[in-house]
Order: C-alpha cells, then sequence, then structure tokens
C-alpha cells in the first residue's frame, strides 16, 4: 500500500507538470512575448533626405525641364554641371586621403608590413577621429546613426521568421555604431501567408500591450553602414549592406546565438511529460492490470518529441542559409572599400542638393513647372519648399529637402550671396563657369566622352603600329 501511495503521489506530479506544460505551450505564441522582444518605438527616424537619380539623369532632367532652361543656356549649364562635380570632388578628396591615412593600422584586410609600432592609445585616437569623419560623411549621403539604446532593443533575443530565437549581445562589442538610409516598409507579397495571418492575431492580441507602439518588424533599411570591433580585436570592421530587415540587423554581426523558440521548449517539455506520464503510468501496470495502452501513449511521445526536434534543427538550417545568403548577396563594400563607397555617395548628394538650389535661385524671366524657378528672391525656407515640391512631382520621393549643405557648399565656391533679410541669389551661369575649375569630369556629355574614347584607342593603335614597325614585325 505504501508503494502505491507513493506511485501515485509521483503520478499526481506528474500529470500537474504536463498539464502546466501544454498550457505553456499553447500560450507561448501569444503571451510571452514580453517589453523586451518588441524594439523600443520611441525613436522615430528622421525623414529621408535620399534624391532617387544619378547626377547624370537630374542634369538631364533639368535640361528637359520646360521653361527652367533656355536654349542659349544649355551649353553652359552642362558645363556648369562638369564644373561643380569637380570641385565638390576635389572637395572630398582630401576627406577620403585623411579617413584612409586614419583606417590604415585599423584595416583587417591590410597586407603590407608596419612600419612602425601603433600604441593602443594612438589606435583608440584614430578610430575616434575615423568615426566622426564616417558620422560627417554618412549625414551628407543622407544616411543617419540608430540611437544605442534603440539598437540595443533590436539586437536582443527575438523570434526570427524562420522559428528560432536569435540574439546578438552588443556588450561583447568595444565599438557598434550603424547608419541607415531609406527605410521603407515591406512587400505583403515578401511574407508567407501563414505569417501574414499569424502576425494580424498577435497584433490584435498584443495591441492593449503595447500601448499602441507602432511595430517596427516590417520596414526595410534600403542601405546599412557598419562598423564594429569586438573586445578581444584590435581591427575595426567596416561593411555596407543592402536591403537589410530591421528585425534582422543581428545577421549582419559576428557571434551571434541561435535557439529553440519558446512554443518549440514548450512542446518539447510537453512532449517529454507525456512521455514520463506514459512511463509512469506503464510502471503502474505490474500492480493493475487494463493499462498497456500506456506503452502507445510513451511512444508516441516520444516521436512527437523527435520531431519537434528535428524540425526544430530545419529550422535552424533555414535561418543558416538565410544568414549565408545575406553575407553573399546582400554586402556591397568591405573595410577599406567602404570609405571609396561613402565619400563617392556623399558627392553625389551634395552635388545634386547644390545643383537644385543653385537652378532654383537662377534669376529668370518667366516661370517653369511647380514655379521651381521664378526669378525672385528666396530665403532658405522657400528654396525648401520648392525644390521639395518639385521632387516630390518629378520622382515621387518624400515631400522633404534640407538645404543647409547645399547653400553651404554655394557659399564655398563664392556662388551664392545673403543680404541683410536672408535672401539668397547665385551669380548668373557666365560669371560662376569663370569661378569653377574647368577641369573635365565624368558627368561630361556621353558624345564627348564616346569621342574622347575613340581618340585614345586610335592613338594606343598608332602607337601599337609603330611599335611592331620599329621591331620589324611588320
Amino acid at each position: 500500500m505504501q508503494s502505491l501511495r507513493v506511485l501515485s503521489t509521483r503520478l499526481g506530479w506528474k500529470v500537474v507538470a504536463f498539464k502546466d506544460s501544454l498550457a505553456s505551450a499553447i500560450t507561448l505564441p501569444w503571451i510571452r512575448r514580453t517589453e523586451e522582444e518588441v524594439p523600443s518605438a520611441d525613436f522615430s527616424h528622421p525623414q529621408d533626405t535620399f534624391i532617387p537619380t544619378t547626377r547624370r539623369e537630374l542634369t538631364g532632367r533639368l535640361l528637359q525641364e520646360k521653361g527652367l532652361i533656355t536654349p542659349g543656356e544649355e551649353a553652359k549649364f552642362e558645363r556648369f554641371g562638369v564644373a561643380l562635380d569637380g570641385a565638390l570632388t576635389s572637395l572630398h578628396h582630401k576627406i577620403l586621403a585623411d579617413l584612409k591615412q586614419y583606417y590604415d593600422p585599423l584595416d583587417p584586410d591590410k597586407d603590407t608590413l608596419l612600419t612602425q609600432k601603433v600604441l593602443e592609445r594612438d589606435r583608440l585616437d584614430r578610430e575616434f577621429w575615423l568615426l566622426r569623419g564616417l558620422d560627417g560623411l554618412a549625414r551628407k549621403a543622407s544616411y543617419h546613426e540608430l540611437p544605442r539604446k534603440y539598437l540595443v532593443g533590436l539586437l536582443r533575443e527575438h523570434n526570427a521568421r524562420e522559428g528560432v530565437r536569435v540574439s546578438v549581445n552588443p556588450h561583447n562589442y568595444s565599438t557598434l555604431r550603424l547608419w541607415v538610409r531609406s527605410q521603407q516598409e515591406e512587400s505583403v507579397e515578401a511574407i508567407p501567408l501563414y505569417q501574414r495571418a499569424f502576425s494580424r492575431v498577435k497584433s490584435a492580441v498584443m495591441k492593449r500591450k503595447d500601448n499602441g507602439k507602432n511595430d517596427v518588424s516590417s520596414h526595410i533599411y534600403k542601405r546599412v553602414i557598419l562598423a564594429v570591433r569586438h573586445k578581444s580585436a584590435q581591427k575595426l570592421i567596416l561593411k555596407v549592406f543592402k536591403e537589410i530587415h530591421c528585425s534582422r540587423l543581428e545577421t549582419l554581426l559576428p557571434n551571434g546565438k541561435i535557439k529553440m523558440s519558446n512554443a518549440t521548449q514548450s512542446f518539447l517539455v510537453a512532449t517529454a511529460g507525456t512521455a514520463a506520464l506514459g512511463l509512469a503510468i506503464k510502471s503502474l501496470s505490474y500492480i493493475g492490470e487494463g493499462m498497456h495502452w500506456s506503452s502507445i501513449l510513451f511512444f508516441t511521445s516520444c516521436l512527437v518529441g523527435l520531431r519537434i526536434w528535428f524540425s526544430y534543427r530545419n529550422r535552424r538550417n533555414a535561418y543558416m542559409v538565410s544568414l549565408s545568403r545575406t553575407l553573399y548577396y546582400k554586402s556591397i563594400a568591405h573595410n577599406r572599400g567602404v570609405l571609396t563607397l561613402l565619400v563617392d555617395r556623399a558627392v553625389d548628394e551634395e552635388f545634386k542638393g547644390a545643383l537644385l538650389a543653385y537652378v532654383c535661385l537662377l534669376p529668370s524671366e518667366g516661370q517653369s513647372l511647380f514655379g521651381f524657378r521664378s526669378g525672385k528672391p528666396l530665403d532658405a525656407r522657400d528654396l525648401e519648399l520648392k525644390v521639395a515640391g518639385w521632387l516630390k512631382g518629378t520622382y515621387g520621393s518624400p515631400d522633404v529637402f534640407n538645404c543647409t549643405d547645399a547653400l553651404t557648399n554655394l557659399e564655398m565656391l563664392r556662388l551664392l550671396r545673403r543680404n541683410e533679410k536672408g535672401q539668397l541669389t547665385v551669380l548668373p551661369l557666365d560669371e560662376a563657369l569663370a569661378i569653377l575649375p574647368s577641369t573635365p569630369m565624368h558627368l561630361g556629355p556621353w558624345s564627348q566622352r564616346r569621342q574622347d574614347e575613340e581618340d585614345e584607342k586610335i592613338e594606343l593603335t598608332g602607337r601599337t603600329e609603330v611599335g611592331k614597325q620599329e621591331k620589324g614585325w611588320l
């Protein structure tokens, strides 16, 4: 009797454990999504000021705009674009040289011998000035940096789309900074149907708990710049990625962790408890009769547990495949190449902004589409509104334009003047061309470029023929 009481007590505990595990398995996918899983939505991303066009295409669009550039100004305006591009490129060439000098002892891909030993204090000083320069260039290229608190929230342990829980500990890195550009919503077609239905159920259940906060899990960053250095490393890693989901930033960092989701763990515990229950009932079969179904319960629970385990392994492999695809297909530049790429993007944005501001302020007798060039003095606010309206109507870009950098560059090149009332005026095309350097850059006319390339080929061919004749080959 005493042994029977002990067995029934243990059996009762098993039943309670089974009920608790089963209840947690049912409620985990909806209820156990704590506030730590959801990134803080208090941070609002700045408005996107990226102009979605190239330098050449913008120049051509302005030339084609009716009433904007008169036929007599077209050739001058084309030369002005070439000269403006050359001037801005020259201004950033020194910045690129300085950044390369700072990054030289920090580059993990450096394959040349060090001529001198770099002290720890000097290395940290170089890293500080390098990151400061990168931040300035990123802002010019229409990037903005993610705050540390917001970034930590995105890297916390959370459920990935493949059904596993992933995380990265940001405290393992001495340097961790991210700049992003052009945030956009993820297309609904890219999300599987069952995940869309499940997300709607979770959103409805979690609406009260989140207090109306916006869920950022559907945002995609068109470009991401990463600067990271592990605590145990002395080299700074720089990378640029494209089209990264905001909930998958952990894929860009090393030393990430992958484990089972809470729901998978709960179901696995539930099946283990069921198997234990079947084993306990089987042990009672030696005392009583009619409990042969316990063997079926035990083996069925074991099979379900194995199925859950292999399902987790498949989801883990799917996540690793997605990670490898991100690193292979969505990586744009690495380390030293990031500096060149970022400087080029900064020149792009500054050229487009300066050109739009100059054209808008250029004196004109008529008035073109969107009132872009009205012929009367404007202040900075009116300039931003007119250029933003033209960009909105032409490219469908966000109705925002920041003219601060554009006006600064025009003033630096002595093309802009301000009066006491803050009204802005620019020099006419003839005077501007006399001030700007006339060195031809890659923005020049396609016909001129093709002619130069053909002349170069003819010259090289002629030299080859002459060389062959001198050597007696012909």
